[in-house]
């Protein structure tokens, strides 16, 4: 056996260490060979050389595509990490952005409720202006009223002169001895409070003949002061008086002065004579 080309092979498969080992080994069995195997037993020897130098050949292989997994496993790695960091500072950011976010709400959740608050004290001061001017513009209504109640009773004569003749005013107290037992405490209190009571002469049922009428006066008419006109003309009827109830005012609706004509109630709407027929029928 060629030692030597033994050698060199078994570098080829082996690290150094291991060819002179093997070198080594295979020197002392050669010799050994010569001492006592046979050809047969040589061969089957170079056999199994053969098989071991391919199996480390494999084996190295192996490793070396081992080797290339790790090294491919390590930059997925390193990637992995890279992606992790660059998610890390992603999330960090969006904890700052979040962060921020959070202080813009706090700060105009309480600008939102000083807002609140603020509406609220000018919700309470336009409450309290509404009533003033409320206030004020009932004093101005009463104002108005008293001053065209005068209006009225200095011209009832202009006013009614047409259809009442002769026509005064009569003080309302002046009609206690005449009410008394005909009408009751409360009747009576209602009758006090009419606007104007009137007496004169109208035309009823072709004579001529003294008719009372109780007139009521405001601003702008409304049912109210056609109720109260029918009833107070109806609490002097009592009496066997013949009385025309009279809505005065300066405006009132053409609806109103329908339902008026139904109830029997005159209304002079600002110079204007309405439902004369019918008042004068309820007589």
């Amino acid at each position: 056996m060629n030692t030597f080309k033994l050698y060199e092979q078994l570098r080829a498969a082996f690290p150094k260490e291991s060819a002179e080992a093997l070198g080594h080994v295979f020197s002392e069995v050669t010799e050994e060979i010569h001492n006592t195997v046979t050809k047969q037993d040589f061969a089957e020897l170079k056999t199994a050389v053969r098989d071991l130098t391919e199996a480390q050949k494999r084996t190295e292989e192996r490793a070396g595509s081992l080797e290339a997994a790790m090294e491919k496993l390590a930059l997925a790695q390193q990637r992995t990490e890279e992606r992790v960091s660059s998610l890390g500072a992603a999330v960090e950011k969006l904890a700052e952005a979040q962060k921020r976010t959070e202080e813009r709400l706090s700060s105009l959740e309480a600008a939102v409720e000083k807002l609140a608050e603020a509406q609220q004290r000018t919700e309470a001061a336009l409450k309290e202006l509404i009533k003033r001017v409320d206030v004020h513009g009932q004093r101005l209504a009463k104002l108005d009223g008293r001053t065209l109640e005068s209006q009225f009773r200095e011209k009832a004569s202009a006013y009614l002169g047409t259809v009442l003749r002769r026509t005064r005013v009569v003080p309302v107290g002046d009609l206690g001895d005449d009410f008394e037992g005909v009408l009751t405490p409360d009747e009576w209190l209602d009758l006090t409070r009419s606007d104007v009571i009137l007496r004169g002469r109208a035309e009823v049922g072709g004579q001529r003949c003294e008719v009372y009428a109780a007139v009521e006066v405001s601003v702008t008419l409304d049912a109210s002061d056609v109720a109260r006109a029918a009833r107070r003309a109806g609490l002097l009827r009592k009496k066997g008086w013949r009385a025309i109830a009279v809505a005065a005012g300066e405006h009132a609706e053409a609806e109103l002065i329908a339902l008026a004509a139904k109830a029997g109630v005159a209304i002079l709407q600002d110079g204007q004579q309405f439902n004369w027929p019918e008042a004068l029928a309820a007589v």
